[in-house]
Formats: structure tokens, sequence, C-alpha cells
């Protein structure tokens, strides 16, 4: 399958903004949501290179990705003052510190010498960011049900369920994969589930065109050109 046109018109969305956020960047909030699009642009282009090459089981798992990033995103920037904004982001930095420590504590120090002084490091940090009253970011759901009232968040929890699946592995999906016939004594295996792939591209097309709309109304910049490209695309 061919996508280049889609690709190039979405890769501009991200290269517009990232542009402009470049040419005025001077607080920690803008290098956090160019870090943000930088993220995203990746990992929207990786999926496009899975679709291409009809690879759906990796392509849902990167999918999975790009919506924890969207969920957190928008949970971050529809707080409308660049404070609280800002406040939201230091939290996600807790939050992630924080898990981070907890797979160190995990980790077998004979097979990670490093493991007590990495250990050392990020309870420093998390101290820091402790020290100025931060708090926990929320569970998956709870994030979407902070998000505004009028959102659709129904279907985000549908899909980072229906996501997930390609990430943890359910040997319900491996099973429909592969079969075996007793009497020949024979395995055979599909080359992936059957998932359209015209639907797993809307998807990703949908999340990176809200997350670019996220960062223009931000910054209150013109969403009508990127809004009437959305809009051919999934016309297509």
């Amino acid at each position: 399958m061919d996508y280049s046109n889609t690709t190039d018109k979405v890769n501009n969305w991200f290269d517009s903004n990232l542009d402009k956020i470049k040419e005025g960047a001077n607080t920690e909030l803008d290098l956090r949501v160019f870090s943000a699009l930088i993220y995203a642009r990746k990992y929207f282009n990786a999926t496009m290179k899975l679709l291409e090459s009809e690879h759906i089981l990796p392509t849902k798992a990167l999918l999975r990705v790009m919506l924890e990033l969207y969920i957190k995103l928008a949970w971050c920037m529809t707080q409308g003052s660049n404070d609280k904004i800002y406040l939201r982001f230091r939290r996600w930095d807790y939050s992630r510190l924080k898990e981070q420590r907890k797979q160190l504590q995990k980790v077998d120090a004979e097979k990670y010498p490093e493991k007590d002084n990495a250990i050392t490091k990020i309870t420093t940090m998390i101290n820091n960011l402790k020290g100025e009253g931060l708090k926990m970011m929320p569970d998956f759901s709870g994030l979407i049900r902070d998000l505004p009232p009028d959102w659709d968040t129904y279907i985000y929890a549908e899909l980072y369920l229906d996501f997930n699946q390609a990430i943890h592995s359910d040997f319900r999906i491996l099973h429909e994969l592969v079969s075996h016939d007793k009497d020949k004594n024979e395995i055979t295996y599909r080359h992936d589930i059957d998932y359209d792939p015209n639907k797993l591209l809307r998807y990703c097309i949908s999340m990176c065109n809200d997350i670019n709309i996220i960062i223009k109304e931000h910054y209150a910049w013109n969403i009508e050109k990127q809004q009437k490209e959305y809009e051919q695309i999934c016309s297509l």
C-alpha cells in the first residue's frame, strides 16, 4: 500500500508546528511541547511504514504508544493557563521517574551493577519534584475522566483495550494465527490477524490531527488549513 501523500501531509502538520515553536521558544513549557511533537512525529512515521508493509499487530502496538502520548498530552494541554499546563507536565515527570525507580528496584543487582547508583540518581530527582508538592498523574482511566466534558472519551478507552492486545501477549490472538492439523501433523500459520488496515490508518491520522490541533489552539494559531486537509484525507 502507498500512503506517501497522506504521510507527507501529516508530516507537514508536525513540521509547521515544530518550526513555529523553534522560532519563538523561550520557556520550559515550549520545550516540553516541542519534545512531545517530535516524539509523536517519529511514531507516526514508523506506524505508516508498518501499515504500508501490512504488519497489523506491530501497527496496533505503535498506535497504543501514540494513544497514550496523545491522552497524556491532551491531559496536560487542556488546562488553560500556562502555569497549570506546565504543572501537569511536571506531574508527568514525577510519575515517570517513580515508575522507573519501581522497575529498577526489581532488577537483580548482580546482573546490573549500576542498579544502586541509578536508583540514587532517580531518587534525588524524585525528591526534588516531591519538594514542589507534586502528585502522581492519574492512571489511563483517570486521565480520560479529567479531559473536557465535551470530548467523546469513550472511544479512547475502547481503543486502549484493543491496542493493548498487541503489546501484552494475548494467546487467544496468537492461537488465531496458528492451526494444527492433527491428522497430518502439520502446523500452518497466517501472516497476521484479520483487521482492516484502513481503520488503523484513520485512527492514526485522527490522533495526529488532534495532537497538532491541540498545539495550534494553545498558541492561538490558525487551524482551518489543517482541518480542511484532514477532512480531505478522511474522504479518500
